[in-house]
């Protein structure tokens, strides 16, 4: 599997080709400890695109780090700096953050209309801190200063001769102050002296992009509800909830339960008696698998492939006498979940509520649902010394292996897949 997230310094020619990018550069304290971090859009290095206004480059920004990243991964329990441009202060965007741990960034190019500073008044109240980014004074913006908490100041921007007289303006306000664009080690010494609270720049740290590959939409519902269902606490009132909220997934149900596989007395028509019929820990093993078939831009041959590794470590577990061949199965299906959901399998695992012993059998081949595992992995590429499971012999396992592979063709068959 190729590396699902990489972390370069800008500059580098790293390249690259992901899906989705951020970039973070550090913002430092008086005492060079990293006090927050600045979020900042950036193409995939791969892919520089076309022009990107503040708005989207924005909203690309909070999607990636809160969805494709998570924010904790990128600054930790530290501030993160956002930009924001006049749009989205209009419509007052919401951040699922703490207020502690979120700086508005106003944007250089937001004047201090009343509709901006009603938003910044409102930001303020629920206790969000304002920055305003590249800041030159001018009497006119004096109603944005009244409203910060931190000034950014383009050291580019501001000659150096009245660099000291803009430090002096500004600390009329009760505002940090904070030099950007850094570039030498004589510039921050100077800046030091003046008195300025934080520090960014290429002489302390270069952004960093990190890309990884962008979770499609219908992956991202098939990891969330996969945890669901997981769970060793869910009810079967709560798996009947999730199944119906999804039109597609009941109706896979329903076909699949009431083909020529099951061979019931009577239709089955509806969530409830599907339940009835399977049990819990079945129906449980059947969702997983047509959750899976929902991701639709993978081959058929990958799912039947999953099929016959979930089923053969659960024909491997019967044979052995272990009472829970169900753990077995998920097992064998869940060892395809990387290449699935094009993300590393330890990296799934962590979304999803297994138990030790799974995990320890899908990442390190513990245990004997790990033993099952490794047998079948070596079943399917042909290495019989390998392919050993305890005490079984070579017709247990050839006899476990024919008739997941019969199982799996027949479920294809059922479900509406083609190889």
């Amino acid at each position: 599997m190729a590396q699902a997230e990489r972390v370069t310094a800008e500059g580098s020619d790293a390249g690259l080709r992901q899906s989705v990018c951020v970039a973070r550069q550090p913002i430092f304290d008086r005492d060079l400890h990293v006090h927050a971090y600045e979020l900042l859009f950036r193409h995939p290095l791969a892919d520089a695109g076309g022009p990107v206004t503040d708005t989207q480059a924005t909203l690309r920004v909070i999607a990636n780090a809160f969805t494709s990243f998570g924010i904790e991964r990128l600054v930790g329990d530290r501030p993160a700096f956002v930009n924001l441009g006049r749009d989205l202060l209009i419509d007052e965007i919401e951040f699922p953050l703490p207020p502690e741990h979120l700086v508005i960034e106003v944007l250089e190019t937001v004047g201090p209309e009343p509709a901006v500073l009603e938003t910044l008044e409102r930001l303020r109240s629920r206790g969000l801190a304002i920055a305003l980014d590249d800041f030159v004074y001018a009497p006119e913006r004096e109603p944005l200063l009244a409203l910060a908490d931190i000034v950014k100041v383009d050291l580019l921007a501001v000659p150096a001769d009245r660099l000291a007289a803009e430090v002096e303006t500004l600390r009329r306000w009760p505002v940090k102050l904070l030099a950007e664009k850094v570039e030498t080690r004589e510039a921050f010494d100077r800046c030091k002296a003046l008195g300025f609270d934080y520090f960014q720049g290429y002489f302390l740290s270069r952004p960093q992009t990190l890309e990884r590959r962008e979770i499609a939409p219908n992956r991202l519902a098939a990891i969330r509800l996969l945890g669901s269902v997981q769970r060793p606490d869910v009810e079967s009132r709560e798996v009947e909830q999730l199944i119906g909220q999804d039109v597609g997934l009941t109706y896979k149900l329903m076909r699949f339960i009431n083909s020529a596989l099951f061979n019931l007395p009577r239709e089955v028509d509806s969530i409830r008696q599907a339940v009835i019929y399977l049990g819990l820990k079945q129906l449980r093993q059947w969702v997983t698998l047509l959750v899976l078939s929902s991701i639709d831009d993978k081959p058929g041959a990958l799912f039947e492939l999953a099929m016959i590794r979930g089923r053969m470590c659960s024909n491997l577990a019967e044979r052995l006498g272990h009472p829970e061949p169900e753990t077995f199965f998920t097992v064998g299906l869940f060892s395809t979940l990387d290449a699935l959901l094009d993300r590393p399998l330890a990296e799934i695992l962590k979304e999803l509520p297994l138990s030790e012993e799974m995990r320890d059998a899908l990442l390190e081949r513990r245990g004997l649902a790990g033993e099952a595992l490794a047998c079948t992995l070596a079943w399917e590429r042909g290495d019989w010394a390998e392919a050993q499971c305890r005490n079984l012999d070579v017709a247990e396992i050839s006899g476990a292996y024919a008739e997941a592979l019969e199982w799996a063709q027949a479920s294809m068959q059922a479900i509406g897949l083609e190889t």
